[in-house]
């Protein structure tokens, strides 16, 4: 892409890239259509993420899918994909707390919901050590560490299928991610979007919710623009909510979404963007 002016728009672009642009636009301003005609409060869509801390319960699927879907973009820059124990592994770090013995001890959790991801053309999977060998010859290591342990059981790599990996292209350039920002103004979703989701995140701020702190790590990793390692202790937190006001508090609110608005979360925008690939043949 080279640059043509300061104005996004003004880059040139393959034919493919506008392809890609404009789907991925379509596809993020139904779902944010969606979103605000069934508008659901923010805190149960992500109350199955704030009992993380929690070992062995009903939520490892839930745990699992948020996991898998916040690597994709990791994944997307792995050429020969990964083995299910290295994305286990990757799994409990992304997702913290607890989380360790639900994935790292526990391969079927994660066979069930790469299955679920399969199925949605999000990802695909190469079995056997010879097909790994022929389709994705980086992942087999060439020779075994002196101390490395040998693998056990069936050979299975699995990668992004290549529209995720042209989704992450498009969304790591500032250029398109701008573009892609810049119509979703002019369609008029992101601020109506944001304002709900400004609301939801702010009165959960003000009622200073353990369980929703319990989330910020991973809050943190689908948008990493927003700096959630600063945030103090609730009970702190309420306090200072407290001394702040109605007033100001809801002037914060606004610039932040201001703040939003003019700047694009490109994590938002590739998870979004997932959405439609299940219709996708």
């Amino acid at each position: 892409m080279q640059k043509n002016g300061k104005n996004p728009s003004q880059f040139h672009y393959t034919d493919d890239q506008i392809d890609i642009i404009n789907e991925i636009t379509i596809v993020i301003a139904t779902l944010f259509h969606n979103f605000i005609t069934d508008h659901k409060e923010f805190k149960k869509m992500i109350e199955p993420f704030s009992r993380m801390h929690l070992h062995g319960n009903d939520n490892d699927k839930d745990l699992a899918r948020l996991g898998l879907t916040l690597n994709l973009r990791n994944m997307s820059h792995k050429e020969g994909g990964m083995f299910p124990n290295q994305i286990n592994k990757e799994l409990a770090r992304v997702l913290l707390k607890g989380s360790n013995d639900v994935f790292l001890g526990n391969q079927s959790t994660l066979a069930k919901v790469s299955k679920e991801f399969e199925d949605a053309n999000i990802l695909f999977r190469i079995e056997g050590k010879k097909n790994i060998k022929h389709q994705s010859p980086k992942s087999i290591p060439r020779g075994l560490k002196a101390r490395g342990a040998k693998r056990e059981g069936y050979h299975i790599v699995r990668k992004v299928t290549s529209t995720v990996e042209d989704y992450e292209k498009i969304l790591s350039n500032p250029n398109a991610l701008s573009l892609i920002n810049k119509n979703l103004k002019k369609y008029g979703k992101l601020k109506d979007v944001y304002e709900l989701f400004s609301k939801d995140v702010f009165e959960l701020l003000k009622k200073a919710d353990p369980e929703f702190y319990n989330i910020l790590p991973v809050f943190g990793e689908i948008f990493p623009e927003i700096k959630t390692d600063a945030m103090p202790d609730p009970q702190i937190f309420q306090e200072a909510i407290k001394s702040v006001g109605e007033d100001d508090f809801e002037q914060l609110r606004k610039e932040f979404v201001n703040h939003l608005i003019e700047n694009p979360l490109s994590g938002l925008f590739f998870m979004s963007s997932l959405s439609g690939l299940e219709n996708n043949d």
